[in-house]
């Protein structure tokens, strides 16, 4: 559980304007070794009223990586944990799950907004956005956890995460 624990401060935030799969493609930089991991898009992005870890409510923002089934089942009941839908199936001899958690926010428009996921030498690098409102927005005040889950095919790879702020006000 505390392997769990640590596992989840590691992850943070990012997570939409994304197809629900990811593609192939070498960039056009001849001198550059790039290119898109394939993805498939779990849930992003998504939002949580309530995350709960065990004993302790979970509240900071983390990313994670997850190879196995039984500690993403915890994860994935953990973040949302009043979600009616069945958790998703990842067939995890073939694939790993990687989670964007934003930590909780005073307002329901914040959420994570997947960018893209890219191998190079030196491993993978997940890029998303941490999108929050800007000062001149109205908001509503309400609690939310915003996060995003991805699944990707398993490598040895090492996998870290590149965020920006972006700020803007909530289109509908």
């Amino acid at each position: 559980m505390k392997t769990l624990h640590l596992a989840l401060m590691v992850l943070f935030a990012a997570c939409a304007g994304c197809d629900d799969e990811g593609s192939i493609r070498v960039l056009n930089d001849a001198n550059s070794s790039e290119e898109q991991v394939p993805f498939e898009i779990v849930s992003c992005p998504a939002t949580s009223a309530y995350t709960h870890l065990g004993e302790e409510e979970v509240h900071e923002p983390f990313e994670v990586v997850i190879e196995d089934p039984h500690q993403f089942r915890e994860l994935y009941l953990t973040i949302d944990p009043t979600n009616q839908e069945e958790i998703p199936a990842i067939d995890f001899s073939e694939n790993r799950s990687v989670f964007i958690y934003l930590g909780q926010q005073t307002n329901t428009f914040p959420e994570v907004r997947l960018d893209e996921v890219i191998s190079n030498e030196s491993g993978i690098t997940v890029t998303y956005e941490n999108v929050q409102p800007s000062a001149d927005c109205e908001t509503d005040g309400a609690l939310t956890e915003p996060y995003c889950i991805i699944s990707l095919p398993k490598s040895d790879e090492p996998i870290r995460f590149s965020v920006s702020t972006v700020k803007e006000c909530y289109k509908p």
